[in-house]
C-alpha cells in the first residue's frame, strides 16, 4: 500500500477502509495477528484525535485511547494464566519506566486533578524530589538502583487509572521470583510475554499516530517526565506546538524491530493525510 501512487479519491477510499478496520480492533481488542489496514486505521484514528484543536488535552486523550485498547486485549489475553500479580506487590515498580510524552501528560493531568484528595494521599513535594535525584542518574545506575516508583502510595500504584502502557503490560507469574530478581538478584522472572508484546505494540500504534502528527516520538523516564510538566498547565500545548518541554529529561530508544514498524505505519499515514 503506497499513499504516493494513489490518486486523491483512492486515498480517501483506502483511509475510510483503514478507518473502519481500526474502529473495530479498538472495539474488540488487538488479535494475534494486527494486519496492515488494521495497523494504519488504528493509527489514523489516534492521529485524528492528536490533531483535532479543539480538545486542549489531545495528547493525553490520545494515550487513554491506546491505553483502553491494551486493557481490552489484555483483559482476554492474560485470562486463565496464574499470575501472581496481586493487589499490593510492587516488586516490579522498581523498573526504569520510559513512556512517551502522551502518556506523561496523562498522568500529569490526573495528578493535578487527584493528588491533593484525601483518596489519592499522593505528596507532589516527595515525588519531586525523588524526580531531581534521579535526574542526575544514568539509566545504568538505575537499573542498578532499583529505587521503588515515587508514585507508590502505601505500596500501591498511585496513579494506577493512568499508569503507563509499561506497567499495564508487564505480567508475572510468580511474585516470589519477582521478590528474589529484585532482592536477591537471583533467578528469572516468568513474565507473560505475549501481554508484554501487545503493549509493544500498542505502543507503536501510539507512537506512530505521534510521528505522522510531525511531533517528537521520544522515550521519557515516568518520574521526572511528570514533575516536569506537572506545574506547567500549559505544557500539553506547548508540546503540541512543537516544543520540547523534556529538555534534559532521561529518554529511551526503542528496539530496532519496533522502531521499523513504527516508522512503516507513520509513513503509510502521512502519505494518506498528504
Amino acid at each position: 500500500m503506497s499513499g504516493t501512487q494513489l490518486s486523491r479519491q483512492q486515498r480517501r477510499k483506502v483511509q475510510r477502509d483503514a478507518l473502519d478496520r481500526g474502529a473495530k480492533v479498538m472495539a474488540r481488542g488487538l488479535g494475534p495477528e494486527l494486519g496492515e489496514a488494521e495497523a494504519l486505521g488504528v493509527a489514523l484514528m489516534v492521529h485524528e484525535r492528536l490533531t483535532d484543536a479543539a480538545r486542549p488535552e489531545r495528547a493525553g486523550e490520545a494515550a487513554e485511547m491506546i491505553e483502553t485498547l491494551l486493557e481490552k486485549t489484555l483483559a482476554t489475553g492474560v485470562r486463565g494464566v496464574d499470575l501472581g500479580c496481586r493487589k499490593g506487590c510492587n516488586y516490579c515498580c522498581s523498573a526504569l519506566v520510559t513512556c512517551s510524552a502522551p502518556e506523561i501528560f496523562r498522568v500529569a493531568a490526573w495528578l493535578r486533578q487527584n493528588a491533593t484528595t484525601a483518596a489519592a494521599r499522593i505528596d507532589l513535594s516527595k515525588i519531586a524530589v525523588e524526580a531531581a535525584r534521579r535526574h542526575d542518574l544514568t539509566r545504568e545506575q538505575m537499573f542498578i538502583e532499583r529505587a521503588p516508583c515515587p508514585l507508590l502510595v502505601e505500596g500501591m500504584c498511585g496513579v494506577y487509572p493512568v499508569r503507563p502502557i509499561p506497567c499495564r503490560s508487564l505480567f508475572s507469574m510468580s511474585s516470589e521470583a519477582c521478590r528474589l530478581a529484585l532482592e536477591e538478584n537471583s533467578g528469572e522472572v516468568p513474565i507473560v510475554v505475549g501481554a508484554m508484546q501487545k503493549g509493544e505494540m500498542a505502543r507503536t500504534l501510539l507512537l506512530a499516530a505521534v510521528s505522522a502528527a510531525g511531533l517528537s516520538d521520544r522515550g521519557i523516564e515516568l518520574t521526572a517526565g511528570v514533575m516536569a510538566v506537572i506545574d506547567k498547565p500549559d505544557a500539553e500545548a506547548r508540546w503540541l506546538a512543537g516544543e520540547n518541554v523534556f529538555e534534559g529529561v532521561m529518554g529511551g530508544e526503542r528496539s530496532p524491530n519496533s522502531r521499523r514498524a513504527q516508522d512503516h505505519i507513520a509513513k503509510l499515514a502521512g502519505a494518506l493525510l498528504a
